[in-house]
């Protein structure tokens, strides 16, 4: 894709802040957030029903060896890709293995898991945009220990082009970046795993925005920290600019957005009673969670353009949906009941913005280490300005989106 910044992941490894001269959480601030898976019979049918599209080679560095047994034999995320065939692809793997959240979880740890931690055989330019794939398994509930797809039962070409495509551009032109709503969907389908839950407890953070729109923001505060320590001369605000696209681009802001609304219009919730069947015990609650529909059906559906129509410029009411979906939560108000989706930002959406994203950079900084050893990063401390500037930059890309549809960032 001419002209596109490589970025690191959301979750790249980060040096901690050292611990002598720390300090505590200033008041109102980390103390206040934190109270509170082929056979023969399956190939043929995949054979059967994946387009002649689905076979097209992929472009890119070719691996000494493939990144798993019968695994995929191309460098990780390196191709823009068409949505049709994406699509296609992703209908291959559907009909290869069971179940709408299986096919999530399996191509959520193709883009992120222990098995893309590093490279075959060290080789370099394999895995240009990071090392996070662990914190992704730690993070999400889950079999960590099967890999995450192979060919059979999904084909070569499929597994392959899956496995390098770092943005899916649609009819419209728009690029998206499959590997930010992969993981919120596999987190409202399978749920935190221990250690996920308790950095959300003690940060404050939910691990739904750091995934999304939240970690994409406090990373860049994180980025700018990492960039000002090496140059402590720099001009704050230009490097600020400077920084932008390599952490939170409009293709990830959109994706970010996109994926909470995935997240609240296709995950079905149904809670209910489980009965224990002896008088010692009665019965516990169970939570069940299920994706609506295939995530092709999904993908087509919001950016895929019906035959004899148009491209759409984008998705339909995108940025009221979102405000209204946000987690964490983005205060809003609806001016005209009558019009639902005429949605604008409440007096307090900045303030509480700021306070996601506080959130979000201190589990960004600390990590695990947040829920043994609680207290403000130095860099949160020393440069307030600059996450106030990040939260005024977004509340702004948010006010604009809100009145006329969409909006250019920042």
């Amino acid at each position: 894709m001419p002209g596109r910044v490589r970025r690191p992941d959301p979750l790249s490894t980060h040096e901690p802040a050292e611990e002598a001269g720390r300090r505590p959480a200033p008041s109102g601030g980390l103390a206040m957030l934190q109270q509170t898976a082929g056979n023969r019979a399956v190939a043929a049918l995949v054979a059967q029903r994946a387009p002649a599209a689905a076979q097209a080679p992929v472009a890119g560095p070719q691996a000494p060896a493939p990144w798993w047994p019968q695994g995929p034999t191309v460098a990780r995320k390196q191709n823009s890709t068409p949505l049709a065939q994406y699509v296609a692809w992703v209908k291959e793997v559907e009909a290869a293995y069971p179940g709408k959240a299986e096919v999530i979880h399996r191509l959520r740890r193709l883009y992120y898991s222990n098995f893309v931690a590093g490279a075959p055989g060290g080789a370099k330019g394999m895995n240009p945009s990071g090392t996070a794939g662990p914190k992704f398994d730690k993070a999400i509930d889950g079999d960590d220990a099967v890999v995450p797809m192979t060919s059979p039962p999904v084909s070569q070409a499929a597994l392959n082009g899956l496995f390098a495509t770092d943005n899916v551009v649609t009819p419209a032109g728009e690029t998206l970046d499959p590997a930010h709503f992969l993981p919120a969907l596999d987190l409202a389908l399978q749920g935190a795993s221990t250690l996920g839950g308790g950095l959300q407890e003690v940060s404050g953070a939910p691990l739904t925005g750091v995934f999304t729109w939240t970690g994409d923001l406090a990373s860049w505060f994180v980025d700018w920290s990492d960039h000002k320590k090496k140059n402590p001369a720099a001009n704050d605000i230009a490097l600020l600019n400077a920084r932008m696209n390599s952490k939170v681009s409009m293709e990830d802001l959109l994706s970010d957005m996109d994926a909470q609304i995935m997240v609240k219009s296709e995950v079905a919730v149904n809670d209910h009673w489980q009965d224990g069947g002896s008088p010692d015990f009665p019965g516990t609650m169970v939570r069940d969670r299920s994706l609506n529909r295939p995530l092709s059906d999904i993908l087509q559906s919001f950016y895929g353009t019906p035959a004899g129509q148009p491209a759409r410029p984008n998705v339909p009411n995108r940025f009221a949906r979102f405000v209204q979906a946000a987690v964490p939560a983005i205060p809003y108000r609806i001016p005209d009941p009558t019009k639902p989706h005429e949605v604008r930002l409440a007096a307090d959406a900045r303030k509480a913005i700021h306070a996601a994203l506080y959130a979000a950079a201190e589990a960004l900084f600390e990590g695990s280490n947040i829920i043994t050893r609680p207290g403000t990063p130095d860099a949160l401390d020393d440069y307030p300005h600059i996450l106030t500037e990040i939260t005024r930059r977004f509340h702004e890309y948010l006010e604009k989106g809100l009145a006329n549809g969409s909006a250019p960032w920042p």
